[in-house]
This record gives C-alpha cells, structure tokens and sequence, in this order.
C-alpha cells in the first residue's frame, strides 16, 4: 500500500512537473509568438517607413530630373544661343581676317615688286654706272696714253736738264691723274664686287722703286726729301703688281699732300712664313697730322682735310685712301695709320704673298729708252686716235718696220685679205667695226696663215670684262693704256721674235 502509494505521489508529481514544464513553455511560446508579432509589425513599420522614404526619394529624383531637365534645356538655349552667336561673330571675324590676309598679301606683293623692280633698278643703275665709268677710263686712258707716250719719247730725244726736269712734272702729273682714274673705276668694281685680281711673280722692290719715281719731280717742287729703305733685290712674290703699285701710289700721294715740309720715309720688308710671306710697307711723314676725329673718316669716301697753315682744301677727289683699303683687304691684307696733330702721319700695309723664284719671272728684254729692231716686219696699225697714231709712228720710225696704219676695223680687214702682215695692233673701239669683231673675222679666215696672225688689243678698258670679250674674240695678247715703249716691245717682241 505505502508503494503504490509512493507510486502514485511520484507519478503525480512527474505529472504536475510535466504541466508546469509544459505551462511554461506554452509561455515561452507565447512570449515567441508576441515577439515575433512584434518584430512583424516592427518589420512592417521599417518596410513601410522605408517604402516612404523610397517614394519621397524618387519624388525627389523627379522634381529634380525635371528641374536639371528644364535647367538643362534653358543651358542648351543659352548655349545654342552663345555658340550661334559665337558661329557669326567667327564667320564674320574670319571675313575680315581673310579680308585683311588678303590685303596684306596684296601689299606684300605689290612690296616685293616694288622691291624687285628697285633692285632691278639699282642692278641696272650700277651696271650703268660702270659701263659708263669704264668708257670714261678709256677716254681718260687713251689721251693719258698719248700724254706719257709723246713724254717718254721726248725724254730719249737729248733734252737739257731743265727741259728733263719740266717733262719730269709732265709724267708725275700723268701718274697721278691715271691713278685717280683708276681709283675712280675700282671704287665702283668693289662696291659691285666685280674686282678681279692677277696672280703673277713679280720683284717688289722694283714695284717700290717705279712708284717713288712717280713722284720724285713733285717732291722736288715741294722741297721734300723722300728715305726709301726697301727690301732686299732678288725677292720674287706671286700676286698683283699692279694693284700693289696703285696702293703705294696712293699712300705716297697722301703722303706729299699733306705734308708741307720735312721727310716721306718708306719702310718695306718682307716676313716669312709658314704659308706666304708678309710684304709690310709703312709710309711715313711729317705733315699737318690728324686728329682723333678725322681717324675716324680717313677711310671715307671723298674725304679730305685742309692743311694746317691754309683754308684751302687739297687737290683730289677723296677716294685714294678708301680704294687703297678695299684693295688691301680684297687681297688679304690690312691697313692701319696712326697720327698725332702737327706730327705726321704714318700709313701701314700688310699684305701677304706666295713667294716664287726668279725662274717664274716673264723675260725682261727691253728697259726703257730701248729700241726693237725689225728691219723686216710688217705691221698694220688699227686705231681713229690721231695722237695715238701719230705715238706709234714716232716709236716705229726707229725700229725699221713697215708699218700701215688704218683708222677703222672694215678697213684694217680689207688690208689684212690683200696684204701678209706679221702682227696687228688695233684699238678696241673704232668706227665701222671694231677691234673685237676684227678679231673674229680674222680668226675665222680660211686661209690659216692670215686667220693665224698676231693680234694685240691696245685699249684702255681695263674691266675683266673687256679681258673675257678680247679672250673670246681670239686676240692674241692686250695692252692697256697708258703703255711705255717697253711695254710696247715686250708684247711684240714675243710674236716677231
């Protein structure tokens, strides 16, 4: 009994524990299902609030899409409006950009034709200016030429000391006019480039030496001592005498000018070196001096200086010292003068040379005063100078030629297809042909022994031009005016020989 009824207590104490367990989780559950009601609504409320948020965002999103929208279409307006104006205002800027390129290039144009027509101009202009200064040379030359010519054979034909010393001043004056006309036609070869320059041996002392003699009658007339202390004889220089010997003539002129009394001293020497030698020449005096100012221009064209005691200018044109510095820096050299007022001034060339031996020297066989003989030759003459006819007659009287003489070129043909002649002398210029154009006739004969005759040009054209025509003519050989007798005799003397 007392075990059934434990039995029964523990059973019904399980069952009592079982419900209470069960009420409790019942509990649970509930308190679950509330909360998870609660998280629904909660969950409810969130998706709603977030639905609402959502919806106010994209009203949001619309008002301004439609704003951005209506913004964007007023920005296209304007913009459309702005480039639109912008597109005229270009057009109607590149309208009058192209307008005003197109002037330009139209005054551009019109510039550079005026500009070449200018240039055309100016070409034209110097070459006229040439061509007439190199007919004026020729008209000086060809009187000079009678001048020194009728001088040099006065001086052979026994004269007293005093007629010597008066045909002395003739020559130095002749020298000195042929010098300015030389300067006058160089200043117009370098200014257009034009100068051409010879490159033969020569000794230059006696360049020096027939310079000073230029000028020893009006040193003389001046009572002025001139102190030569040259080179050495026997130096032999590749180059141009010619041009050397018209520095020194320049410089030495200067020199007597201006200088009223005292000494002209010239210094020359010759330094060694590697390549060419240098040929410095210093011409020195004691005259009225320059100052710092006139320095500055001694190298201008057409400037002169007043001496010191007189107001009167000195006789010149003005060009020797601007001519003389072209040419010495023509041929590489330079030229430098210092001066002091009341002093003197002292000139100084450099200039360097190839050096060569005395075997390169052309043959000297005649000096001045002599006489070639040719008992046998036949010479025709072509020249319209009467005074240069009548000089080669009084030189060809005492050489024993036969000599004809003609004063035009058709004439001097004529003779030249009826007659044999051992050398002909024409002048450059003459009335119905001249002496280029009988060249050619001549060389284009079919008989080879007339067509093959000696012609020599004497003229007083000294251009590189003429040089070229008389080459292309087919003259022999040329002397330019004014010539000395033994020039003369040299050139001939090479074909009668």
């Amino acid at each position: 009994f007392s075990l059934h009824r434990f039995a029964d207590d523990i059973i019904s104490r399980s069952n009592s524990y079982y419900q209470t367990q069960m009420r409790r989780q019942l509990q649970r559950r509930n308190e679950l299902r509330q909360s998870e009601l609660k998280l629904v609504k909660l969950n409810n409320a969130l998706m709603a609030e977030i639905r609402g948020i959502l919806f106010a965002l994209k009203e949001t999103a619309v008002v301004n899409e439609n704003v951005f929208r209506d913004q964007s279409a007023r920005t296209i307006t304007r913009s459309a409006g702005i480039l639109h104006t912008s597109m005229i205002v270009s057009v109607f800027g590149a309208f009058l950009l192209a307008l005003a390129l197109a002037w330009m290039l139209r005054e551009n144009h019109r510039y550079q034709l005026r500009l070449i027509a200018s240039k055309q101009k100016a070409i034209e202009e110097a070459e006229e200016k040439r061509r007439f200064l190199a007919y004026m040379s020729h008209e000086f030359r060809t009187p000079l030429s009678s001048v020194i010519g009728f001088t040099e054979q006065l001086e052979q034909s026994g004269l007293n000391s005093e007629q010597t010393e008066y045909l002395s001043g003739i020559l130095s004056s002749s020298e000195i006019l042929l010098t300015t006309v030389n300067d006058i036609l160089d200043l117009s070869k370098l200014e257009a480039g034009k100068m051409t320059f010879l490159n033969n041996p020569f000794r230059p002392e006696e360049t020096i030496r027939q310079s000073v003699r230029s000028f020893e009658s009006m040193i003389r007339e001046r009572k002025l001592r001139i102190r030569v202390n040259s080179i050495k004889p026997g130096a032999v220089l590749i180059g141009d005498e010619i041009r050397l010997r018209q520095v020194l003539n320049n410089l030495i002129s200067n020199a007597v000018k201006y200088t009223l009394k005292g000494t002209i001293t010239l210094d020359a020497s010759l330094i060694p070196g590697d390549i060419k030698a240098m040929l410095e020449i210093s011409v020195k005096d004691t005259g009225i001096g320059m100052s710092s100012g006139q320095l500055d221009t001694v190298f201008d064209e057409y400037s002169r200086f007043s001496t010191g005691n007189s107001s009167r200018w000195v006789i010149g044109t003005g060009l020797g010292l601007p001519v003389t510095k072209k040419l010495v820096e023509e041929m590489g050299g330079r030229i430098e003068v210092r001066s002091e007022v009341g002093k003197g001034s002292v000139f100084i060339v450099r200039i360097p040379y190839e050096t060569g031996d005395a075997g390169a020297l052309p043959a000297r066989i005649f000096d001045a005063g002599a006489v070639i003989h040719a008992p046998e030759a036949r010479i025709l003459i072509a020249d319209d100078d009467y005074f240069n006819v009548l000089l080669l007659k009084t030189i060809f009287k005492r050489t024993g030629a036969k000599t004809e003489f003609t004063d035009n070129g058709e004439d001097a043909l004529n003779k030249i297809l009826s007659s044999k002649y051992d050398i002909i002398l024409s002048d450059m210029y003459m009335p119905r042909m001249d002496g280029l154009e009988l060249a050619r006739r001549i060389r284009t004969l079919p008989d080879p022994e007339k067509s093959g005759t000696p012609l020599v040009m004497i003229t007083g054209n000294v251009s590189s031009e003429a040089t070229e025509q008389m080459k292309d003519a087919g003259v022999s050989d040329y002397l330019y005016k004014p010539f000395q007798q033994k020039d003369l005799f040299e050139v001939i003397g090479k074909y009668l020989s």
